[in-house]
């Protein structure tokens, strides 16, 4: 419950720190257009949108600019069309067949324009479903390189957060904002031809001013959107966090005993309450905005309505040229409103591409360095610790402090102490997933820098006190393990003996291929001691010259957690084992023991040795021998 109460008492404190939301921004026109003009963000979206489905890109684009030519093509052919029809009506005798070629071209036109709509529809569909894949494989990517550190920041939740939001959108919106850009150009060099050469440049005037308005607060309330969203991750993420505990089967048991459901959706409602109202906040504003933008709108269609009216009073048009003028002028209105709505789209999307982009960008710390070396097949020096401390990025407490010990190959090590004294910090280092603070670990002579990380981290078989139980069949979660041997049943069969399971595997309904967790249909669920002897059979999968078993038997009873450490010192034999435990006794199987205390070494030696020391070791030893006996 600890960890629990320390977690509602931050989220606390983030709400009673957080500054409220800040008086409105005056709208700062050289902003926008220092964030709009660069559109440095538009060529990489487009090529995380083609490199995902390049030849559906390609077909949507070219089916959406040519359906751009329709409506104006049918536009001058309706006008012929009442101009033939006001032929015939002063003139009985007059021929049909101009038009009947108009009125069969409106409707081929319309037919072949539905039939093109319809399969835009579904190549958009899949190049949409393409996209979305593509980019949670380029997430999933970036956040299992980045280091492990990144987990523990704060900042860094909230930009996952943000680019997990934006990513299967915003990229996406950008092509279709150049696509729309495109077809309103082409639509508009059409329209702005046929109204300057046949009626007034005036005209061009006018339909600037119908969207010019509309399009300036538009841009206007994406940056504010832009901002508030940011600004309110944080937040957003406290609402998932309280998600998580009310319907995940982790936290149901105290949810229930401590009657403590009542209490997180309280916590829930007050945010996702806060959020909506300021929401709903931008939201009249904007609507606010487009009221004004429709009126200009408005203003600058009866205006060219009256115009193009006038000119037919005055003689100068015909029924057939109003009609095409006054369908023009609408069209026009609309390929404008397309090209400064795609600008505006541009910008905005540009803007929330940032998000996507600052997590992409990320950069880890731990990499390999240039001429990183494989880590040898045989080990003759092991592992040295020189003068190595730590502490946690953002903690001024090191956690560990000038250590220096020695891990000779086919050494069996015992690393002791209790909680907080650095063991499992030491194994992470040992893996590189940190890097000290100061001083080096040696591998055969050289800092584990100098090697490749994925050489480095095969070369150890870990598995720690917080195992993952995947919900996945028995021989996934053994086969995770060594993904060399994820198929290989004898290897996988193998381990499970020697880590005491295979005879619990073998009485579930499909033994090795059941299905374990209560996630999925058919699930298995185990009791906690099963699940760590599954989780110790992974750890023996792995043939690497070093195995770790970082506390994962504190479930087992202590004569079960003797059989295991001794099966494991059996079969690590050749091989360097290190061994954490709480349980002194299984520690006389090491053959040199460390016993840590606030993340220093204060004492080490065999068993016997430290017992006959009579130091701290023996001391907390016999305390748990005489607990035993009791």
């Amino acid at each position: 419950m600890y960890w629990f109460r320390v977690s509602l008492l931050r989220i606390n404190q983030l709400n009673q720190n957080r500054v409220a939301l800040e008086a409105e921004q005056v709208f700062n026109i050289q902003d926008m257009i220092s964030k709009f003009a660069p559109m440095r963000n538009i060529p990489r979206a487009f090529r995380l949108v083609w490199n995902s489905s390049p030849k559906w890109t390609a077909l949507s684009i070219f089916i959406a600019l040519l359906m751009s030519a329709f409506p104006l093509i049918g536009l001058y052919a309706q006008g012929h069309i009442m101009d033939e029809l006001v032929a015939l009506l002063r003139s009985p005798n007059a021929k049909w067949d101009s038009l009947k070629f108009w009125v069969i071209l409106v409707a081929g036109i319309g037919l072949f324009g539905s039939v093109l709509k319809s399969i835009l529809t579904l190549v958009s569909d899949r190049q949409s479903q393409d996209f979305t894949d593509s980019m949670k494989d380029v997430v999933y990517q970036k956040s299992s390189e980045v280091d492990l550190s990144f987990y523990e920041d704060s900042k860094y939740q909230d930009t996952m957060r943000r680019a997990q939001a934006e990513a299967p959108v915003r990229p996406n919106k950008i092509v279709s904002s150049l696509v729309q850009l495109l077809q309103g150009l082409f639509s508009l060099s059409m329209v702005g031809g046929v109204l300057i050469l046949n009626l007034h440049w005036g005209i061009l005037l006018l339909l600037a001013f119908a969207v010019l308005p509309g399009l300036l607060l538009r841009l206007k309330f994406s940056h504010k959107l832009y901002d508030w969203q940011r600004k309110h991750t944080a937040v957003e993420r406290e609402v998932q966090y309280f998600d998580v505990v009310l319907t995940d089967t982790w936290y149901a048991k105290e949810l229930r005993l401590f009657n403590l459901a009542p209490l997180m959706m309280l916590g829930s409602r007050e945010r996702r309450r806060r959020l909506r109202k300021e929401r709903f906040k931008l939201l009249i504003g904007q609507c606010g905005n487009d009221l004004f933008g429709q009126f200009c709108s408005g203003i600058a269609g009866t205006a060219a309505m009256g115009y193009i009216v006038y000119a037919a009073v005055q003689g100068h048009l015909s029924i057939g040229q109003v009609t095409i003028y006054l369908g023009a002028f609408q069209r026009g209105q609309g390929a404008l409103s397309e090209v400064l709505g795609s600008m505006a789209g541009l910008y905005e999307n540009n803007l929330f591409l940032n998000n996507l982009f600052e997590f992409l960008d990320l950069k880890p710390s731990i990499t390999d360095k240039s001429g990183a070396i494989p880590v040898p097949q045989q080990l003759r020096q092991g592992i040295v610790f020189e003068n190595v401390s730590f502490a946690y990025p953002g903690k001024d407490v090191a956690v560990l402090k000038n250590l220096n010990m020695v891990f000779r190959p086919g050494q069996a090590i015992a690393l002791v102490g209790e909680n907080g004294s650095g063991k499992t910090t030491l194994v992470k280092l040992l893996c590189r997933l940190y890097e000290p603070t100061s001083g080096r670990i040696l591998l055969e002579g050289k800092d584990i820098r100098e090697y490749q990380i994925e050489s480095l981290r095969a070369a150890f078989s870990v598995i720690f006190q917080d195992y993952v139980r995947y919900n996945q069949t028995v021989a996934a979660n053994i086969g995770f393990g060594n993904i060399k041997c994820f198929n290989d049943r004898e290897k996988i069969i193998a381990a499970a003996k020697y880590s005491g399971a295979d005879e619990m595997i073998n009485r579930l309904p499909n033994k090795y291929d059941s299905m374990l967790g209560r996630l999925f249909e058919g699930g298995e669920e185990l009791s906690v001691g099963q699940w760590q002897k599954v989780a110790l059979a992974r750890a023996f999968l792995r043939d690497s010259p070093f195995i770790i078993l970082d506390e994962p038997t504190s479930a087992l009873d202590a004569r079960a957690e003797f059989e295991v450490f001794e099966r494991f010192v059996q079969l690590a034999k050749g091989r360097t084992s290190i061994m954490i435990s709480h349980r002194l006794s299984t520690t006389k199987l090491a053959d040199t023991i460390y016993m840590l205390d606030h993340g220093q070494l204060v004492e080490e030696g065999s068993h016997d040795e430290l017992i006959m020391a009579n130091g701290q070791y023996a001391n907390i030893f016999n305390l748990q021998a005489l607990r035993y006996r009791e």
